[in-house]
């Protein structure tokens, strides 16, 4: 059974009781903007306006949301505006927002991430044809530093949101990478370490890294090409201090599994498939448990308009929510984690 909610990408908010997505008006209009619906009553508030809304980082401490304006960051209040907009009492979009920091106008931020402690903003810039720069920029003192610079372009940065000073990102070609995920760690005093993670095979193709704990990622071998199954498939958990891997197993569908998401403890990872199936894994038995099915309904392919789900979990632990072409283009849904 599940639970339609809106139209959307959704991402989870920072403080909880409410979910972030983003939305266009219509599938002509290409820009977007980033709303909250409350999980209480299922109002829907747009956070975001005016154009070249990209990436809305989520305050991992209180509830507001940083983003870029040109070379400003931009902190929004979203934590005020809901509160207004509980009583009826919504003020202009400048009110809740404030500049606190800029970086150098020659760079473009492109991926980005903001780090677990709410201090700094990870965000990577083109330094070349086929080459990348990542830089942090200090909240508090607008300080922007390089950290490292890679012969590839980068996507996919997300920070461990159990360590500061910790981001993963991946070496993007919108398909098969030949290292795809690499982990880049800031020291007390600076120094960056960029590292890859999880040396792959030649006829291996990795994709969608998730974080599941201070020392744990989860990712999908995939299994949609019969050449790529001559080796073990499926999704894998690895600690990334100590490098040991575990598969967690394969689905029986066509293509196999596709997207990870795991609770802090590990006990449990969900994982979908090409054709929209939805299941619990447990991490310690592989027994797997169908939780939903159905919502990639006209395709099996991972390149057609039909959605990705994307799947979290909740911070409590009771349910999934993850996108769907079930019913519409693209719903948000949530479906009980047990």
């Amino acid at each position: 059974m599940t639970k339609k909610l809106l139209t959307g990408s959704n991402r989870n908010t920072a403080v909880g009781g409410n979910v972030t997505f983003a939305s266009k008006t219509a599938p002509a209009v290409r820009n977007r903007q980033y709303y909250a619906v409350s999980m209480t009553n299922h109002e829907i508030v747009q956070v975001t306006t005016g154009t070249g809304v990209r990436d809305l980082l989520l305050g991992h401490k209180k509830n507001v949301a940083f983003r870029f304006r040109d070379n400003n960051i931009i902190e929004f209040n979203i934590g005020a505006l809901l509160a207004d907009s509980e009583q009826g009492k919504p003020k202009d979009s400048a009110s809740y927002e404030k500049i606190i920091a800029s970086i150098p106008a020659e760079l473009k931020p492109g991926g980005m991430c903001l780090d677990y402690n709410d201090s700094r903003i990870f965000f990577s810039t083109r330094a070349g044809e086929n080459s990348s720069a990542i830089y942090s920029v200090n909240l508090a003192t607008s300080k922007t530093a390089k950290l490292t610079e890679v012969p590839f372009r980068t996507g996919h940065f997300q920070a461990n949101p159990f360590v500061c000073g910790e981001i993963m990102y991946c070496w993007e070609t919108g398909g098969d990478s030949p290292q795809r995920m690499w982990i880049l760690s800031v020291d007390k005093h600076g120094k960056a370490i960029n590292r890859p993670v999880y040396n792959e095979k030649v006829d291996e193709w990795v994709t969608h890294e998730v974080f599941a704990g201070p020392d744990q990622i989860l990712f999908n071998v995939m299994g949609h090409i019969d050449r790529l199954r001559k080796n073990p498939t499926g999704i894998m958990s690895l600690n990334i201090r100590t490098g040991k891997s575990k598969l967690l197993g394969q689905a029986k569908e066509l293509g196999g599994y596709w997207h990870a998401f795991g609770t802090p403890d590990l006990k449990w990872a969900v994982a979908d498939t090409f054709n929209g199936n939805i299941y619990r894994i447990n991490t310690a038995t592989g027994k797997t448990k169908l939780l939903t099915t159905g919502h990639r309904p006209n395709t099996q392919s991972p390149f057609s308009s039909q959605a990705h789900a994307y799947q979290s979990i909740s911070p409590d632990g009771k349910w999934i929510l993850f996108n769907s072409s079930l019913l519409m283009e693209s719903d948000i849904m949530m479906v009980p984690l047990q």
